[in-house]
């Protein structure tokens, strides 16, 4: 392609070096300059600081100002800050340059009701240069705002919305686990959100207002709560060396409302929390989990068979007694274990004891009604769905509070499939 954007990259922390790293990869983009203020990086190579090689390297500086007096560039990309108020200076001189802007900045992904007299004076600059001003990335910009609007396209009316957001941010950026708090006392945590040290996630206004006013939803209100933190049960070491000890912040929870009367029209809840709990707590490394994963596999690929002629001898009943039975022990033990090798040998005994329940369709298949197999078993698929749906959503925040609670609140679903399934009638 001859005609390449020109590009000048402001901005090289976590965030900035992975947008840098994919702008070289562009057939249809020339990266023309890349500059950072922190002085450690001035007049050092980028494929230095990106750990790659580029065949024409370029020199890191301090000036953006500089780079667009003697160049005309096309796309000026800027991820320093969240802040509109901190980006918007390095956004005018963009624009007067005749450059457009691209920002990952979470306020400037719909800035007209915070900001409405710096969102008008940046408009109406862009408007006169010819430019655009565009403020995206993956939350506010996709995840919370334009997925949920473009989801209930299809709908004819659309009452209220609520986006639940959970990430496990332990291998996340340096940056983004210190402002969700991350390591710190809850006393410090409460302190530093107080004094706005840390500001846990932004954007989530901006979120709703974009919804709404994409959507037409009538409120009267939105309120931003504020952050509240999530404490660790386990002592962890997080993805820049630091260790968190057990009772500690290892993450937060945001949630913001957009209120009609008494009623939450758009409700938006983020959850960041530095722990994946069975790995961090087992510490099972991708490989040990990868061999988990074949053994399991291979198990059940030889149980299977033999499991299918179990239920021709001894019945749907008996087997399902077994499962559930059975069950009921794993979840208990997965529960109140410690130990590395019981909970991969759990993991194992749960796929198979799983297994049992084809007897659940041999059983529908003897009593039902032929006519009726295919619609009985479509509503039946449908149900499943469902539950597969919104079980794992409430189990998730279940977890946050205490990873057992799942574990338990599934041996009691076992013990009741095992009352239930008692019921079963043998065919004559």
């Amino acid at each position: 392609m001859n005609n390449k954007f020109k590009v000048v990259q402001v901005g090289l922390g976590p965030m900035g070096c992975i947008i840098t790293s994919l702008l070289l990869r562009r057939e249809n983009l020339d990266l023309r300059a890349a500059v950072d203020i922190d002085p450690s990086l001035r007049g050092k190579k980028l494929g230095e600081i990106l750990n790659i090689n580029i065949e024409n390297d370029i020199i890191i500086q301090s000036d953006l100002n500089d780079i667009l007096t003697n160049e005309k560039v096309d796309v000026v990309i800027i991820a320093t800050s969240s802040s509109l108020e901190k980006v918007a200076p390095t956004i005018k001189m963009a624009i007067n340059s005749g450059s457009n802007v691209i920002s990952i900045c979470e306020e400037l992904s719909y800035p007209y009701q915070n900001y409405p007299k710096l969102s008008n004076e940046l408009d109406a600059l862009a408007k006169s240069n010819n430019v655009t001003i565009v403020g995206t990335g993956i939350n506010p910009g996709y995840l919370m705002d334009l997925l949920p609007i473009v989801v209930t396209a299809p709908c004819q009316e659309v009452s209220s919305i609520k986006v639940t957001r959970m990430m496990n941010s332990a291998k996340r950026r340096a940056p983004f686990q210190k402002k969700i708090g991350t390591g710190l006392k809850p006393d410090e945590f409460h302190q530093k959100i107080r004094n706005r040290e840390i500001t846990g996630h932004v954007g989530l206004t901006e979120s709703i207002q974009m919804i709404v006013s994409a959507l037409g939803i009538e409120y009267d209100e939105i309120v931003e709560f504020p952050p509240k933190e999530v404490i660790t049960e386990e002592e962890f070491t997080t993805s820049y060396g630091e260790k968190v000890l057990k009772g500690h912040v290892c993450g937060l929870q945001s949630k913001a409302i957009a209120k009609k009367g008494k009623n939450d029209v758009i409700l938006l809840d983020f959850i960041a929390f530095a722990v994946l709990l069975m790995v961090q707590k087992f510490h099972y490394s991708v490989q040990e989990v990868t061999i988990l994963f074949v053994t399991n596999n291979i198990i059940n690929y030889f149980l299977s068979p033999i499991i299918g002629r179990e239920i021709i001898r001894i019945g749907e009943r008996k087997v399902l007694s077994i499962e559930y039975f059975s069950l009921i022990i794993v979840f208990l033990a997965y529960a109140m274990t410690s130990s590395k090798l019981i909970v991969a040998l759990l993991y194992i005994l749960d796929h198979i004891f799983f297994n049992f329940s084809i007897a659940i369709r041999t059983y529908f298949q003897k009593i039902s009604d032929l006519r009726d197999t295919a619609p009985s078993m479509a509503v039946g698929f449908t149900i499943n769905h469902i539950a597969a749906v919104f079980l794992p959503a409430i189990g998730g925040l279940l977890w946050i509070v205490d990873y057992r609670i799942p574990f338990i609140g599934g041996a009691a679903l076992a013990m009741i499939s095992l009352i239930a399934v008692q019921k079963i009638k043998i065919p004559g």
